[in-house]
């Protein structure tokens, strides 16, 4: 009996040690990988593609529709403004040697991140998020709302995303971590 239930638990930290491994994304996709679910979506000079995200990229910003919503996001060299599912957005953006941070609201709800190359912290409509550089990716965990547990996440930026102004980046990094 003791060894079944040895073996249980064994094969349970396995499931959980390897279920956060760093994997090797693509370089042109941004992942969002937690326990329940998984977000993909190629980043080009064109836009923002993927499973239920739609997105061009023209000279007013982007536009389009992601998860059956409809998205104009609007950028400034400050700042990111727009509706997304009809809510408003209104991000200021500030660049202090390597660390930028985004403060306002997104989709209504606060923000107030903060993404270096090391690390990416804040809140982000009612997620905090307190993820470190682990080889390619950022890892660490993310705990939303009123639950008490926080959850094993793993976020990969793109280097597409590196040829985004400051405010697009932040902007493109709320809109995937607010899902």
């Amino acid at each position: 009996m003791h060894l079944r239930a040895l073996g249980l638990v064994s094969a349970s930290a396995a499931f959980l040690a390897c279920a956060h491994k760093p994997e090797v994304y693509p370089n042109d996709k941004f992942v969002l990988d937690t326990q329940h679910e998984r977000i993909e979506a190629r980043i080009d000079p064109n836009g923002i593609n993927g499973t239920m995200i739609q997105l061009a990229q023209d000279q007013e910003g982007l536009n389009g529709a992601a998860f059956n919503q409809p998205v104009f996001l609007h950028f400034t060299s400050d700042r990111a403004s727009g509706l997304v599912a009809n809510t408003p957005v209104d991000l200021t953006v500030q660049r202090q040697d390597q660390k930028l941070r985004a403060r306002g609201i997104y989709t209504g709800a606060p923000v107030d991140l903060t993404v270096s190359p090391n690390e990416i912290s804040g809140i982000v409509r009612g997620c905090s998020y307190w993820l470190k550089r682990s080889e390619s990716v950022f890892q660490g965990f993310r705990q939303c709302g009123f639950k008490k547990e926080q959850e094993p996440t793993t976020v990969n930026l793109p280097r597409t995303l590196g040829s985004k102004s400051d405010p697009e980046k932040m902007a493109i990094l709320a809109f995937f971590l607010s899902q």
